[in-house]
């Protein structure tokens, strides 16, 4: 990451061909074709995003429409568990109002599949898509699949351009991950001290402390190797992710010739083995870096 990246202005051109329309270029769709239904999931921002504790998970997400018409005859909402779509499940049948917000829970999810919530594994998820009924009949199925070998893969009822769509979501995935816990995140009683990967910036792995500031951040100290520098990290418990807010590091860094160093970033967090990857950009006086992925893990 020695090689600083200067601001440069790419000009594009595009062209764009305008063309008039008339009302009569747009006749009615032929005989036995009719307008599909693009659903839209949306998840609570209060409910929970990953499965820490089986029995206490509990959710909610928004099932809508995301155009306005057609209106559907139904919806029915189904789950699969571990891309396993030759057992389909019901979590909730007939649908007709939209939007309509639909609650989870995990022992609800594990039921479904004839489980006890301690018998769902680390890793093992639960996807949720609907059904949806055409006003005419004809019934779009969310888990569709197709076998290659002994292997089955899904077929979506939406083409890849709707799929990609800004704002499309068909399909909400919750998955069980190890709980996490920021005592043992921050290796508190290890003292905190941490071995931190860096390829790219100091392009070695070096020891650091790591300090629990509150229940939601924690401070790596000495970063980069220069005495008293701070990075922040805030923890989102819910989704187990990193929000580096930018924050200023350190005047220099070692074996750089740049002035003020200054970070921002996000990341992951593993609870498993309480590691975490960071995708952190940095950006000094005289410009700016590609963004660069670190990893802190316990010593071995």
């Amino acid at each position: 990451m020695k090689k600083i990246i200067i601001g440069s202005l790419i000009l594009f051109t595009v062209v764009t061909g305008f063309y008039g329309c008339r009302k009569n270029d747009n006749p009615k769709l032929p005989e036995g074709i009719e307008t599909g239904v693009f659903p839209k999931l949306t998840q609570d921002p209060a409910g929970d995003e990953l499965i820490q504790d089986v029995n206490s998970f509990s959710t909610a997400f928004t099932l809508d429409v995301f155009y306005p018409k057609p209106l559907p005859q139904k919806m029915d909402v189904r789950v699969v568990m571990n891309d396993d779509y030759t057992n389909v499940k019901t979590l909730k049948a007939d649908v007709t109002s939209f939007p309509t917000k639909i609650t989870v829970t995990g022992p609800q999810l594990a039921q479904l599949f004839g489980l006890t919530p301690d018998q769902v594994e680390i890793d093992d998820q639960f996807t949720i898509s609907p059904d949806i009924t055409l006003q005419s009949g004809k019934l779009l199925t969310a888990f569709a699949y197709g076998v290659n070998g002994t292997d089955t893969f899904n077929l979506a009822p939406y083409g890849g351009d709707a799929l990609n769509t800004p704002g499309a979501n068909t399909i909400l995935t919750y998955k069980k991950v190890c709980t996490l816990n920021i005592d043992s995140l921050s290796n508190v009683k290890g003292g905190g001290a941490m071995i931190l990967d860096d390829p790219d910036v100091l392009e070695s792995s070096y020891p650091v402390t790591l300090t629990k500031e509150n229940d939601s951040t924690i401070r790596i100290n000495n970063y980069a190797t220069v005495p008293g520098a701070i990075l922040k990290l805030k923890i989102i418990q819910k989704s187990q992710t990193i929000v580096i807010d930018k924050q200023a590091i350190a005047p220099s860094f070692p074996g750089y010739p740049y002035h003020n160093w200054v970070a921002k970033g996000t990341g992951t967090i593993n609870a498993c083995d309480n590691s975490m990857t960071l995708k952190v950009s940095f950006s000094v006086d005289e410009g700016a870096f590609d963004p660069v992925t670190q990893t802190i893990k316990r010593p071995e």
